[in-house]
């Protein structure tokens, strides 16, 4: 004869499989609702970028529209000083395109992570007037 140990209520509490099932699954939940929010937040992150560079391009093509050429310096542009999204997210790089074009012609803007702001984001943006402000990911 098996004899048991209950308690009057006849439930004396939860096997240690029971716990350890319940812990396993709210682990795996917390893990995707983690992973979930990085996503969200590295695109987030990502969108602030291309506004970035979208604001260098909006500048670039006002100054082009006044000079008929397109400019290197920050300064040309109405920035105070090195490009630099705010929050300091992303950094950006004006430079000429590869090619027989000069400044008249064609100008990259390559918009990459900030590495302390990065989340391991490998996002870089480089538009050019040449394919007519495209964005390469």
């Amino acid at each position: 004869m098996v004899s048991t140990n209950h308690s009057k209520t006849g439930f004396n509490g939860f096997t240690m499989i029971e716990l350890l099932v319940s812990v396993l699954i709210l682990g795996t939940i917390a893990y995707f609702a983690v992973a979930n929010y990085y996503a969200f937040k590295l695109k987030a992150h990502q969108s602030k970028g291309r506004e970035f560079a979208q604001q260098i391009i909006s500048q670039q093509t006002k100054y082009y529209a006044e000079w008929k050429r397109y400019t290197l310096d920050p300064v040309d542009l109405g920035f105070s000083g090195p490009f630099q999204s705010t929050p300091p997210f992303y950094d950006a790089v004006l430079q000429q395109c590869s090619g027989p074009e000069s400044l008249t012609h064609c100008v990259e803007v390559v918009v990459t992570p900030n590495t302390t702001y990065s989340l391991g984001n490998t996002l870089v943006i480089t538009a050019n007037t040449r394919d007519a402000w495209s964005e390469v990911l």
